[in-house]
């Protein structure tokens, strides 16, 4: 991954040049003191003044429908080659495509990789397939031309990152990243509310609480008002599971009750979570038991180890092996070593995994959760000073992770 100094380093750098081009808000000014028109009378019937005003001074790009109509009024040259033009509208359609959950099409791989914009279209593909195979080298490529994106790249670069690392579980670097662009203005309302939609999921995982109880209600209703019902609904699920921790459970089964439209296998999920964290393990047991998601599974795996139901763990840790999530790949893989279904030893699994993983996961709850195992596993073992290390090591993670 890029690291975040060289990213914000590389939009500096894309700044301070962008401060000595000549770009299409410079034309548009040129062209309408050309014309004798006001700032007034130029944007009368397109947009508001104060957006014109920061279009001419190169504070925003002007989105492709302003535009239009900018080049009728002022007579602006055609700037865009045609390549330029199907660039910007694989553009749209991926945004639009995300935006509904349809599925990308597959041409936008066939582009080419002779420019960036080639490479960052396959980039963006190879996400939407969950195929995050090479794609270490992809960001190493594209780094270097960061400084060349408009505002309309890096804002797409930025969310299909943080899509990628949410499944990776790197929800700290990918909450950073996008507080980094979060003043880099693009008109684009779908591309607005996927960023901010992502980085809510991500802040629910890292528990950034200042994020959650200022964006979450504003965003959700925002979503609502607008009726992007299915996107807001997805936020909902998203924040009933990261409340789900610390609600009463009366409180929080009414307030699963209220999504009508949710799925089933869901909402018994998002209960049996909440009565797992509220100790009603053989209640939760009984719920989980209806749901088959991966989720659903990892939490199904935790309650019969808690409840000391071995042979039902070690049947059910056979059903699976491949998993979306990271953090979840790692608890399934933490089981099958606990129980000797593997030859690796618990405690050199729990220090290769865990302690010497450059990419150990942020997510909070899978961070306590090894807490707690993994100090008991050292404990067992009477290795007093690996488990503290060990405790050290994550409860560092957990510091660093408030802080973001």
């Amino acid at each position: 991954m890029i690291p975040l100094n060289y990213f914000k380093r590389q939009l500096e750098i894309r700044k301070l040049s962008t401060l000595h081009q000549k770009t299409i808000g410079s034309t548009i000014k040129h062209q309408r003191k050309k014309f004798k028109m006001t700032l007034e009378e130029g944007a009368e019937g397109i947009c508001s003044v104060s957006y014109l005003s920061k279009v001419e001074n190169n504070m925003i790009e002007p989105s492709d429908k302003f535009l239009v109509d900018f080049a009728k009024r002022f007579k602006l040259p055609d700037t865009h080659s045609i390549e330029d033009k199907k660039i910007t509208e694989l553009y749209e359609q991926i945004v639009n495509d995300t935006f509904y959950k349809k599925e990308i099409d597959s041409n936008i791989n066939n582009f080419g990789i002779s420019s960036y914009q080639g490479k960052l279209l396959q980039m963006i593909y190879q996400i939407s397939q969950m195929n995050f195979e090479g794609l270490e080298l992809a960001h190493e490529e594209l780094s270097g031309y960061i400084k060349n994106f408009n505002n309309q790249e890096i804002l797409m670069y930025v969310l299909f990152t943080a899509i990628e690392l949410y499944y990776k579980g790197l929800n700290q670097y990918a909450y950073q990243l996008m507080n980094e662009i979060k003043e880099i203005e693009y008109d684009h309302y779908q591309l607005t509310h996927l960023i901010t939609f992502w980085k809510l999921k991500h802040a629910f995982k890292i528990n950034q609480q200042a994020t959650i109880l200022n964006e979450y209600k504003k965003e959700l209703s925002l979503l609502i008002e607008h009726e992007y019902f299915e996107l807001a609904q997805d936020l909902k699920l998203s924040y009933l599971e990261y409340l789900s921790k610390y609600e009463n459970h009366l409180v929080f089964k009414n307030e699963v009750h209220k999504l009508i439209s949710a799925d089933k296998e869901i909402k018994f999920y998002l209960l049996a979570k909440n009565l797992y964290y509220h100790k009603q393990y053989e209640l939760a047991l009984e719920l989980v038991e209806k749901t088959h998601t991966e989720h659903s599974y990892i939490l199904k795996l935790k309650t019969l180890d808690t409840l000391g139901k071995e042979k039902d763990l070690k049947d059910l840790i056979l059903i699976k092996n491949t998993f979306s999530f990271k953090e979840n790949f790692y608890i399934h893989s933490y089981y099958k070593v606990k129980l000797n279904l593997s030859n690796t030893d618990v405690l050199e699994y729990l220090k290769e995994t865990i302690t010497l993983n450059p990419y150990w996961v942020d997510y909070v709850e899978t961070n306590l959760f090894f807490l707690e195992h993994g100090l008991k596993e050292y404990q067992n073992r009477t290795f007093y000073k690996d488990g503290t290390n060990f405790s050290q090591f994550i409860t560092r993670k957990l510091t660093l992770l408030s802080k973001s």
